[in-house]
């Protein structure tokens, strides 16, 4: 896996099960070990697991999203890199979301 570099922003007090406090060493390991913990990968990945399943939530979220909403005939009509564009789309799912009430996901599962 490629390395990745991480800039710790904050580093709030938290203990070790040992009640040990953790420090910034601490934070590294947990960080490696969560590399190794990729369901879909037999060998270490670049950055932590959750950030990758994250991303595919994500992923699959907006192809749902797109799927109910045919937002394919928005989303062809601009390349990403134009911010009128990106803005008009962000703009436009949050009237979607606006009218989208809880009840329409209950039922619903979403697999990775």
């Amino acid at each position: 896996a490629a390395p990745c570099h991480y800039h710790v922003l904050h580093l709030d007090d938290f203990r070790l099960p040992d009640k040990t406090k953790a420090g910034i060493n601490d934070l590294q390991r947990i960080t490696y070990d969560l590399c190794h913990l990729y369901s879909r990968s037999d060998k270490a990945v670049g950055y932590a697991a959750p950030a990758y399943l994250a991303d595919h939530l994500a992923e699959r979220g907006k192809d749902w999203l797109e799927s109910q909403y045919s937002l394919s005939d928005t989303a062809s009509s601009g390349s990403a890199e134009d911010p009128m564009k990106v803005q008009e789309r962000v703009r436009w799912l949050n009237s979607k979301f606006s009218e989208f009430s809880k009840s329409q996901l209950e039922g619903r599962n979403f697999f990775l």
